[in-house]
């Protein structure tokens, strides 16, 4: 982030004072004495992410599972889960201004559901695959091999916590730019997504695993001439509006209000098809 005092891109294999950074080492193990390989540390990281912590305890934390701290009692330091918190409503911020800056004519119900695509667990889980940062958590021996259906929450959590920790460190404009890097890329495929998904199947999916009850879609207006029809349809379950939704024929209605309700039922916690149980 160059020209922000204080928080500046660090240049790769130089450290704060401007000197070479050693590669942090390993030998690779029985039978390769003497053999080094380079081991990532959070100096890597940082590089990597092209920010420079003025608190590199920040980082720190936001790379600590609870379950390393479990693990090892006395550590210095907290577990990630606040900043998780603090991470989700600067990501949500965040794709909401490059949303509505991307797609100005956009209705707010399709806005909140890219919204969520974007924020998702799935998404979030991908953008820390490519950086790899499973190779920088810490976490217990149990949950360091990041493997199973608590992978992809784990390493979601690990993006929303380092992102609070950079608007902890460096303020919301550097927050900002971090996510615009991470995310702005995915825009398009997650409009793609949006606009050609089943999402008449996902909803009745989800609300079926929740309550075992079918959506169903009740027409609430029509108008306009007959081969351009608009059809305001609300989509319900027992006596519940799930969601409503407006276009030019019967389906795109249907499809707009399952979205809508996609989109609701994300606002209010509940998880969606696709996402892993919590642990």
């Amino acid at each position: 982030m160059p020209g922000r005092q204080g928080y500046t891109a660090l240049v790769p294999g130089q450290n704060r004072c401007g000197g070479s950074t050693p590669p942090h080492t390993a030998a690779t193990g029985p039978g390769r004495t003497g053999t080094k390989v380079a081991v990532p540390n959070e100096a890597d990281l940082a590089r990597l992410l092209g920010v420079r912590f003025r608190d590199p305890k920040r980082l720190t934390e936001a790379l600590t599972h609870r379950s390393y701290l479990h693990d090892h009692p006395g550590t210095p330091g907290e577990a990630n889960e606040r900043l998780e918190f603090l991470g989700d409503a600067v990501l949500t911020l965040v794709v909401a201004e490059m949303l509505c800056a991307r797609f100005p004519l956009a209705p707010e119900g399709e806005l909140t559901a890219l919204r969520a695509l974007l924020v998702s667990t799935a998404a979030l889980a991908d953008v820390a695959e490519g950086l790899g940062l499973d190779r920088f958590i810490r976490a217990s021996g149990g949950e360091g091999s990041l493997a199973g259906r608590g992978r992809p929450r784990m390493l979601a959590g690990t993006v929303e916590a380092i992102v609070a920790a950079v608007h902890l460190d460096g303020g919301i404009r550097a927050a900002r730019s971090l996510a615009t890097r991470l995310l702005r890329p995915r825009i398009e495929v997650a409009a793609h997504e949006l606009h050609t998904a089943n999402v008449k199947g996902r909803l009745q999916e989800h609300v079926q695993a929740q309550s075992g009850e079918t959506p169903r879609y009740v027409i609430v207006r029509r108008d306009g001439p007959v081969h351009a029809e608009r059809f305001l349809v609300e989509v319900r379950a027992t006596d519940r509006v799930l969601g409503a939704g407006e276009g030019t024929g019967k389906r795109a209605a249907e499809q707009a209000a399952a979205r809508d309700a996609l989109a609701r039922l994300t606002c209010q916690g509940a998880p969606t098809p696709g996402d892993p149980p919590p642990q």
